[in-house]
């Protein structure tokens, strides 16, 4: 009996698949830097310390360079990918654990199909959860700070803080007007 993957299943592996694949050229291009800049520099210290390393010709130590590079993109990719691929198997083992469990207590076989509608059953209630939770905190934050708009040198500062806080605090203090500061250095 053949088994038929969900379109969010499909996605979902799509989407891991584009994930693992961007990992992989991420430490590729890594390790290939890494080594590349380690063979060169190899290559600098066999040429100033050992005379007949120095007497190779530059062809040599370019492919000494280049097979450094190599060697480092492939280490660099699978490292990278091996990591992905070791957090994504635990991340995955931890979820079937849940789903095994979750369907125990319902008294169902976890099989395939079972976790396969427990995983969708789960997404979907998290999505409802977390559209919930986005509509409460955008309720509440609208209804707790009602705050009235204060004409200009009202003292508008005292009023959002004593709102907020719920204690006065006396509005700062006006500063003198440039013209009255001019005239009474003129007259001393």
């Amino acid at each position: 009996m053949a088994q038929s993957a969900s379109a969010a299943e499909r996605q979902r592996r799509e989407a891991h698949q584009q994930r693992a694949y961007e990992i992989q050229f991420a430490g590729g291009v890594e390790g290939a830097i890494k080594w590349t800049i380690g063979g060169a520099l190899a290559c600098v210290v066999g040429h100033y310390t050992w005379p007949v390393f120095a007497r190779q010709t530059l062809g040599l130590k370019a492919f000494i360079t280049s097979s450094a590079t190599m060697c480092g993109l492939v280490i660099g990719a699978d490292d990278h990918l091996l990591r992905f691929e070791h957090g994504m198997r635990a991340e995955e083992n931890e979820l079937r654990r849940q789903a095994r469990n979750a369907l125990a207590l319902e008294g169902k076989i976890a099989s395939e199909t079972e976790i396969r509608k427990w995983r969708e059953r789960r997404e979907k209630q998290m999505a409802l959860d977390k559209e919930k939770e986005a509509a409460a905190v955008g309720m509440s934050s609208v209804q707790e700070t009602p705050i009235a708009p204060a004409a200009a040198g009202s003292g508008a500062t005292g009023k959002v803080v004593e709102e907020l806080t719920g204690s006065a605090v006396p509005p700062p203090a006006q500063p003198a007007p440039l013209a009255s500061l001019s005239s009474e250095g003129e007259k001393a």
